[in-house]
Protein backbone atom coordinates (compact mmCIF):
# COMPACT_ATOMS: atom_id res chain seq x y z
CA UNK A 1 0.00 0.00 0.00
CA UNK A 2 2.82 2.39 0.89
CA UNK A 3 4.68 1.79 -2.37
CA UNK A 4 1.67 2.94 -4.40
CA UNK A 5 1.85 6.41 -2.85
CA UNK A 6 5.25 7.83 -3.75
CA UNK A 7 5.10 10.78 -1.36
CA UNK A 8 4.03 8.77 1.69
CA UNK A 9 6.66 6.12 0.96
CA UNK A 10 9.35 8.80 0.46
CA UNK A 11 8.39 10.57 3.69
CA UNK A 12 8.60 7.31 5.64
CA UNK A 13 12.00 6.50 4.12
CA UNK A 14 13.34 9.97 4.95
CA UNK A 15 12.01 9.85 8.51
CA UNK A 16 13.40 6.34 8.92
CA UNK A 17 16.85 7.37 7.70
CA UNK A 18 16.84 10.42 9.99
CA UNK A 19 15.88 8.21 12.94
CA UNK A 20 18.61 5.68 12.14
CA UNK A 21 21.14 8.51 11.88
CA UNK A 22 19.91 9.83 15.26
CA UNK A 23 20.43 6.39 16.81
CA UNK A 24 23.94 6.24 15.32
CA UNK A 25 24.89 9.67 16.67
CA UNK A 26 23.39 8.85 20.07
CA UNK A 27 25.35 5.58 20.18
CA UNK A 28 28.61 7.36 19.36
CA UNK A 29 27.95 10.08 21.97
CA UNK A 30 27.21 7.42 24.62
CA UNK A 31 30.30 5.36 23.73
CA UNK A 32 32.37 6.87 26.54
CA UNK A 33 29.71 6.32 29.19
CA UNK A 34 30.43 3.35 31.38
CA UNK A 35 28.01 0.90 32.83
CA UNK A 36 28.45 -2.31 34.72
CA UNK A 37 26.49 -5.44 33.92
CA UNK A 38 25.88 -7.36 37.08
CA UNK A 39 24.26 -10.68 37.71
CA UNK A 40 23.47 -9.86 41.30
CA UNK A 41 19.74 -9.51 41.89
CA UNK A 42 18.62 -6.15 43.21
CA UNK A 43 15.92 -7.79 45.31
CA UNK A 44 16.82 -10.80 47.39
CA UNK A 45 14.29 -13.60 47.09
CA UNK A 46 14.40 -16.93 48.79
CA UNK A 47 13.21 -19.52 46.29
CA UNK A 48 13.80 -23.15 47.06
CA UNK A 49 15.36 -25.46 44.50
CA UNK A 50 12.18 -27.55 44.45
CA UNK A 51 10.03 -24.54 43.68
CA UNK A 52 12.46 -23.39 41.00
CA UNK A 53 12.49 -26.86 39.45
CA UNK A 54 8.68 -27.03 39.44
CA UNK A 55 8.45 -23.64 37.77
CA UNK A 56 10.96 -24.62 35.07
CA UNK A 57 9.32 -28.00 34.53
CA UNK A 58 5.85 -26.50 34.13
CA UNK A 59 7.03 -23.79 31.76
CA UNK A 60 8.76 -26.42 29.61
CA UNK A 61 5.81 -28.82 29.63
CA UNK A 62 3.39 -26.08 28.57
CA UNK A 63 5.80 -24.63 25.99
CA UNK A 64 4.16 -25.09 22.58
CA UNK A 65 7.54 -25.42 20.85
CA UNK A 66 8.48 -28.45 22.92
CA UNK A 67 5.11 -30.06 22.29
CA UNK A 68 5.37 -29.35 18.55
CA UNK A 69 8.85 -30.89 18.50
CA UNK A 70 7.67 -34.15 20.01
CA UNK A 71 4.54 -34.28 17.86
CA UNK A 72 6.08 -33.29 14.50
CA UNK A 73 9.75 -34.33 14.49
CA UNK A 74 10.19 -37.23 16.88
CA UNK A 75 7.65 -39.61 15.21
CA UNK A 76 9.64 -39.50 11.97
CA UNK A 77 12.40 -41.50 13.62
CA UNK A 78 10.16 -44.15 15.10
CA UNK A 79 8.61 -47.06 13.22
CA UNK A 80 5.89 -49.48 14.28
CA UNK A 81 8.51 -52.14 14.98
CA UNK A 82 10.41 -49.90 17.43
CA UNK A 83 9.55 -50.31 21.04
CA UNK A 84 9.21 -47.78 23.77
CA UNK A 85 12.95 -48.03 24.39
CA UNK A 86 13.62 -46.12 21.13
CA UNK A 87 11.35 -43.30 22.28
CA UNK A 88 13.12 -43.20 25.65
CA UNK A 89 16.57 -43.13 24.00
CA UNK A 90 15.63 -40.42 21.51
CA UNK A 91 13.95 -38.32 24.20
CA UNK A 92 16.97 -38.74 26.47
CA UNK A 93 19.32 -37.68 23.67
CA UNK A 94 17.20 -34.59 23.10
CA UNK A 95 17.21 -33.72 26.80
CA UNK A 96 20.98 -34.20 27.03
CA UNK A 97 21.51 -32.07 23.92
CA UNK A 98 19.38 -29.25 25.35
CA UNK A 99 21.20 -29.47 28.68
CA UNK A 100 24.63 -29.28 27.00
CA UNK A 101 23.45 -26.39 24.79
CA UNK A 102 22.25 -24.31 27.76
CA UNK A 103 25.41 -25.18 29.70
CA UNK A 104 27.52 -23.84 26.81
CA UNK A 105 25.27 -20.77 26.51
CA UNK A 106 25.68 -19.94 30.20
CA UNK A 107 29.47 -19.87 29.82
CA UNK A 108 29.25 -17.93 26.56
CA UNK A 109 26.93 -15.29 28.04
CA UNK A 110 29.16 -14.95 31.07
CA UNK A 111 32.10 -14.28 28.74
CA UNK A 112 30.07 -11.72 26.79
CA UNK A 113 29.10 -10.01 30.06
CA UNK A 114 32.76 -9.74 30.96
CA UNK A 115 33.54 -8.28 27.52
CA UNK A 116 30.88 -5.60 27.87
CA UNK A 117 32.11 -4.71 31.36
CA UNK A 118 35.43 -3.82 29.66
CA UNK A 119 35.11 -0.07 28.98
CA UNK A 120 37.51 -0.09 26.02
CA UNK A 121 35.70 -2.95 24.24
CA UNK A 122 32.31 -1.32 24.80
CA UNK A 123 33.53 2.02 23.46
CA UNK A 124 35.02 0.48 20.31
CA UNK A 125 31.85 -1.52 19.70
CA UNK A 126 29.64 1.55 20.24
CA UNK A 127 31.73 3.62 17.81
CA UNK A 128 31.54 0.85 15.21
CA UNK A 129 27.78 0.38 15.61
CA UNK A 130 27.18 4.14 15.52
CA UNK A 131 29.23 4.47 12.35
CA UNK A 132 27.39 1.59 10.69
CA UNK A 133 24.02 3.10 11.62
CA UNK A 134 25.00 6.50 10.20
CA UNK A 135 26.28 4.84 7.02
CA UNK A 136 23.02 2.90 6.72
CA UNK A 137 21.01 6.10 7.15
CA UNK A 138 23.05 7.83 4.45
CA UNK A 139 22.58 4.92 2.05
CA UNK A 140 18.81 4.90 2.67
CA UNK A 141 18.67 8.66 2.15
CA UNK A 142 20.69 8.41 -1.08
CA UNK A 143 18.26 5.81 -2.44
CA UNK A 144 15.56 8.44 -2.10
CA UNK A 145 17.09 10.75 -4.70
Amino acid sequence: ILTTSYYVFSAIKILGSVYIAYLGVKTILNAKKTFHITTEPTIQTNISLTSSYKQGFLSTIFNPKAILFYVSILPQFITKQDGSMTIIILSSLFIITVFVWFFICSFLFNYIRQLFNNHKFKSILDYAIGTVLIGLAISIFRLEK
